[in-house]
């Protein structure tokens, strides 16, 4: 741990302060393209999870998301935990994690 600190960290300081103070250079073009890029696969996933879900849902709201996930996948629960918590389908929730991934990789770009 301590060759991390002293090999890796220690010289990158100098670094990430030349760069704090100067800036750096940001392909403009490049970064609209990841833009689009971006704004494409979070249309597909949640098109996926409509499509998973039957129902169109606002992924960015856990209180939808959590209230779908009881309602509409019982059929689907594998196992029900205490107080009614069930395991779902973890297709839906990998896909569910990347979209707040994909969301929070576009919004660092404005």
């Amino acid at each position: 741990m301590n060759s991390l600190f002293n090999e890796i960290e220690m010289p990158m300081i100098k670094i990430l302060w030349q760069m704090e103070q100067h800036g750096i250079n940001i392909d403009s073009t490049q970064l609209e393209k990841l833009g689009v890029m971006l704004n494409t696969e979070i249309t597909k996933t949640v098109s996926e999870i409509d499509a998973i879900t039957g129902t169109p849902i606002n992924l960015g709201s856990p209180l939808q998301v959590g209230k779908m996930l009881v309602e509409n996948f019982k059929s689907l629960c594998k196992k029900h935990l205490p107080e009614s918590l069930p395991l779902v389908n973890q297709n839906f929730l990998n896909m569910q994690r990347n979209f707040r991934l994909l969301q929070k990789f576009l919004s660092t770009d404005n």
